[in-house]
């Protein structure tokens, strides 16, 4: 195998932008889920929900226009096989910090110790974004892989429901 520092290059850009991206994105969800849990009212797993697709639709889009530079892909293709990843780890995360922010909440320990029902959500917030994380990296990757591996995001015919607009 011939070691080509172009490619090394290349290949290093590609996931320090993938990385800058997420680390955006993951910025985007935290801030707004807190600001609508503290400063708008909803509930945990509403704010976690409304972080999880704010910081859903940064990432798509920056990863789209130049993580990937996929403008040669049809849009929606894109969005599509986004959706089938994100969609897991919204439910988990909305539904994961309502259950340990009603916990944290209720307990009378965490009171007795004076701590915020600000920083409680924010507690049960960072806590099962860990977890979903943890587990989807270790448990689901195999097999997300595989469901998702015959989907390009280029490839129209992959996903049978999305006409290619160049096609027309």
């Amino acid at each position: 195998m011939k070691f080509n520092l172009k490619e090394k290059i290349k290949a290093q850009t590609w996931i320090l932008k993938a990385m800058a991206t997420s680390q955006a994105s993951a910025w985007v969800d935290f801030v707004t889920s807190f600001v609508v849990f503290a400063w708008l009212g909803f509930s945990g797993g509403n704010a976690a929900a409304a972080g999880a697709i704010a910081g859903g639709v940064v990432n798509c889009t920056i990863n789209y226009r130049w993580t990937f530079r996929g403008s040669q892909c049809p849009v929606a293709n894109v969005v599509v096989k986004y959706f089938m990843v994100w969609a897991g780890s919204l439910f988990l995360n909305a539904y994961g910090t309502e259950i340990l922010t009603d916990i944290c909440l209720d307990s009378s320990l965490l009171g007795m110790w004076g701590i915020s029902r600000n920083l409680r959500f924010t507690i049960a917030r960072l806590t099962v974004s860990f977890l979903v994380s943890v587990a989807g990296i270790s448990c689901c990757s195999a097999s997300l892989s595989t469901a998702t591996s015959n989907l390009t995001p280029c490839s129209a015919s992959s996903l049978h429901a999305i006409p290619d607009p160049a096609s027309r």
